[in-house]
C-alpha cells in the first residue's frame, strides 16, 4: 500500500510524497501552481486530483509514475465556491464531489468520460453542511456511495451523512453522528477510509501527523475510536491524504 499526502502553502507547487513499502520516498512537483489542498486517486492509475487554489479554485489532474510524463487537465470551480478544500470521486469515476469552505457545502459534478476532468460539468446539485461544519476541510464517501463524511477544522470533528440514493447529493441528510478528533490534532485537513470501512485516517496540519481510527462497525462513525497510532509527515502544511491499494 502506498500513502500519499499533499502539501500546500509551504511549497511553491503541488507536491506529493509516496511512501513505498520499502520505505523509499518519491516526490513529484508541479511548480506552476500553489495552494494545493486535496488529493485523490483515479482508477487503474496513479492519479492525483488537487483543489484549493486560493484565488478561485481549480482541479488539476496529474497521472504517471516514476519518471513518466504527467498530464495536466484543469476544471474551474469558482462558479460554485471560491475556497474549495477537498475532492472525492464516485468509484467508477463518473461523478466528482468538491467541498468548499466559502459556502460550507459539497458540490456534485458529472464526468461524461470517466476520470476525464475535461468532460466535467456541474450538476447544479449541492448540499449544505453549514449547520455542522463551519470550516469544512475534507470529504470522503462510503465505497457504495450511501454515506458521506466531512471533516471540519472549527469543530475538530468528522460528521456523517446518509445519501438515500447513492452518489446523489440531493438526497443527503445529516445522520446526527459525529466523532471528535480534537484529542489528537489541532487542524484536521483531510480524511480517508480503508476500503472496507473499518479504518479512518485524518491528516492534521497543526501537528503534521496522520492519525488512525478504528470503526468496530464498518462505516459507522458512532463506533470510531482512536487507535493510538499516528505517523509523522514531512515538514509542510498537510492538506490531504489518499491511499493507493496497490
Amino acid at each position: 500500500m502506498t500513502l500519499l499526502h499533499v502539501d500546500g502553502s509551504d511549497f511553491t507547487g503541488l507536491v506529493n510524497r509516496r511512501w513505498m513499502p520499502t520505505g523509499n520516498v518519491e516526490t513529484t512537483s508541479d511548480a506552476a501552481r500553489s495552494g494545493a489542498e486535496g488529493i485523490r486517486l483515479g482508477a487503474n492509475q496513479y492519479g492525483v486530483d488537487v483543489t484549493g487554489m486560493p484565488t478561485g479554485g481549480t482541479v488539476r489532474f496529474l497521472t504517471g509514475t516514476g519518471n513518466s510524463a504527467y498530464e495536466r487537465v484543469t476544471v474551474s470551480l469558482a462558479g460554485q465556491d471560491t475556497n474549495p478544500r477537498d475532492i472525492a470521486f464516485k468509484s467508477d469515476g463518473t461523478k466528482m464531489y468538491v467541498v468548499g469552505a466559502a459556502n460550507d457545502a459539497v458540490y456534485q459534478y458529472s464526468l461524461a468520460v470517466a476520470w476525464d476532468l475535461s468532460t466535467a460539468t456541474y450538476d447544479t446539485v449541492s448540499v449544505s453542511v453549514a449547520t455542522e461544519a463551519t470550516l469544512p476541510q475534507g470529504v470522503a464517501f462510503k465505497s457504495d456511495g450511501s454515506k458521506m463524511y466531512v471533516v471540519d477544522d472549527t469543530a475538530n470533528a468528522v460528521f456523517q451523512y446518509t445519501l438515500a440514493t447513492p452518489w446523489d447529493l440531493s438526497t443527503a441528510t445529516y445522520d446526527t453522528v459525529t466523532v471528535s478528533v480534537a484529542g489528537e490534532g489541532t487542524s484536521p485537513r483531510g480524511l480517508a477510509f480503508k476500503s472496507d470501512g473499518t479504518k479512518m485516517y485524518v491528516v492534521d496540519s497543526g501537528n503534521e501527523r496522520l492519525y488512525q481510527y478504528g470503526l468496530s462497525s464498518a462505516w459507522d462513525l458512532s463506533t470510531a475510536a482512536y487507535d493510538s497510532v499516528s505517523k509523522a509527515l514531512t515538514t509542510g502544511t498537510k492538506q490531504g491524504v489518499a491511499f493507493n491499494p496497490a
